[in-house]
Order: structure tokens, then C-alpha cells, then sequence
């Protein structure tokens, strides 16, 4: 336990975010989605959401490597950092949006993100990987190159649930926070050398599996389908910004 009490958190703050975020989580996975069918995030739950974009920011009082740790890639990094900083930022304002606020603003609205996150992969990154796909899974066996493929994958849907209209509007935007910040927490438990890169890839298999299955019972079979034709035209080499323009001009 001593090894997650430093001296960088000196008033626990990011701590009991952690312990605040960690049990609304459940409260909403493991209690209202099976017992209503639904997350139930509404315009009252503001506060909520902005709690879980305060935990990644607050995580900038801890020193993290600058690069990723070749030996151990699943110990947080200063890109890894940034980034789910930056998407949990995405999640609030998809939350933010109206269900009903049409698809071309969502795009002006969501892809900036990626834009900044592009711009922190360009300092901080290695060329040729990205903060999910790294060369080291290359390294790891036919299972771990499948898993990287769906994590992918789940990208894509969840982007796609930001950018389409949906009654679910504020469920999906805050539905993706939980794949971002497991995996932060799981990166730095492994830092900490509480667990082991298995234990965090199955505790993240875990996390995206219940957010895209939300995702995939959220949307229709027709725009979850066009969410995976994009991770295939993405695979193929298709500029991101020029993909998801089309896609959501094809669900305007």
C-alpha cells in the first residue's frame, strides 16, 4: 500500500477521486444497467462526469517516464497520460451534447481531440506505435495480437458513439470513460509492480467488453457495422480525419 502513497499526492485528492470514480462505476455498471437496462447518466449528472475528468487531470502531480519503458510498455507514460486526459475530455463534452445535436457539429466537436492527441504522440511517441498498438505486442503471441485488434476495434465504436445522434447521447459519452481510466490504473498498479501486464491486459479486456457491449446494444446494427467497416478502411491505411468526415456524413 505504501508504494500507491506518495509524497506528489500530498492531500490524497487524487486518491479519493480514484476511490469516488472506482465505486460510481460500479454503482452504475453493476447496479442501474442491470436493473434498468440503462447507465441513466442525465443532464443532472454534471458533476459526476467533470469528478472523472478531474481524476486524469489530477494526475499530473505524479513524474511518469517521458517515453515508453521499452522492458515494461504497460507502465504509464507521459503520452499515455495525455491521452486518456484528452479522450476522457471527449467523453465530457459527448456527454455535454444534446442526444439530438446533429452529427457534423459532433465531428467539429469530438475530432479536435484527436488532433491534440496527435499532437502529443508527435512529442512524446515512438514512431511506427501508438499508446494501444505497440510493436512489443508483436513480441507477445497470436493472443495478444487478436487482443490488440479488438482493442482497436473497440476504438472505433466508441469514437462512433460520440459522433452519432443517440436518445442514449449522455450514456455513451460517459460510457467510454470506463476503458480510459481502468487502463490508466492498471498501467500504474503495474508501474507500482502490484500486477503483472497480464493481469492488466485481462482487467482492460474486461472494461472495453462491458463498454462495447453497451455501445453495441446502444446503436443500430447499421451504425455499429459502419463503426467496424471504418476499423477495416483505417487498418487499410485511410486517413482518420478524412474516415470519420465520411462517416458521419453518411449518418447526417
Amino acid at each position: 500500500m505504501a508504494k500507491l502513497v506518495t509524497a506528489h499526492d500530498i492531500l490524497h485528492v487524487h486518491k479519493a477521486l480514484g476511490i469516488a470514480c472506482l465505486l460510481h462505476f460500479l454503482y452504475r455498471y453493476a447496479w442501474l444497467w442491470p436493473t434498468t437496462g440503462r447507465l441513466g447518466m442525465q443532464v443532472s449528472s454534471w458533476r459526476l462526469i467533470i469528478m472523472h475528468l478531474l481524476l486524469s487531470v489530477s494526475s499530473l502531480v505524479f513524474k511518469v517516464p517521458a517515453a515508453r519503458v521499452r522492458s515494461q510498455p504497460t507502465t504509464i507514460w507521459k503520452e499515455y497520460q495525455l491521452h486518456a486526459i484528452l479522450f476522457t475530455a471527449r467523453c465530457v463534452v459527448a456527454f455535454l451534447l444534446w442526444p439530438s445535436t446533429p452529427a457534423l457539429l459532433r465531428y467539429a466537436l469530438i475530432i479536435p481531440f484527436h488532433a491534440a492527441a496527435d499532437m502529443v504522440t508527435e512529442q512524446y511517441g515512438t514512431p511506427g506505435s501508438t499508446t494501444v498498438r505497440g510493436k512489443h505486442a508483436l513480441k507477445k503471441g497470436w493472443l495478444v495480437s487478436r487482443m490488440i485488434v479488438a482493442y482497436g476495434l473497440y476504438q472505433h465504436l466508441a469514437l462512433a458513439s460520440h459522433l452519432l445522434p443517440n436518445v442514449r447521447g449522455r450514456d455513451l459519452g460517459f460510457n467510454a470513460i470506463i476503458a480510459i481510466q481502468s487502463s490508466a490504473f492498471a498501467m500504474t498498479l503495474v508501474r507500482k509492480g502490484w500486477i503483472t501486464w497480464r493481469m492488466h491486459a485481462a482487467s482492460y479486456t474486461a472494461c472495453i467488453a462491458i463498454s462495447a457491449l453497451y455501445i453495441v446494444r446502444s446503436l443500430t446494427p447499421l451504425e455499429s457495422l459502419s463503426a467496424v467497416l471504418a476499423y477495416g478502411a483505417r487498418r487499410a491505411g485511410c486517413n482518420k480525419y478524412v474516415l470519420w468526415g465520411v462517416f458521419t456524413l453518411l449518418h447526417t
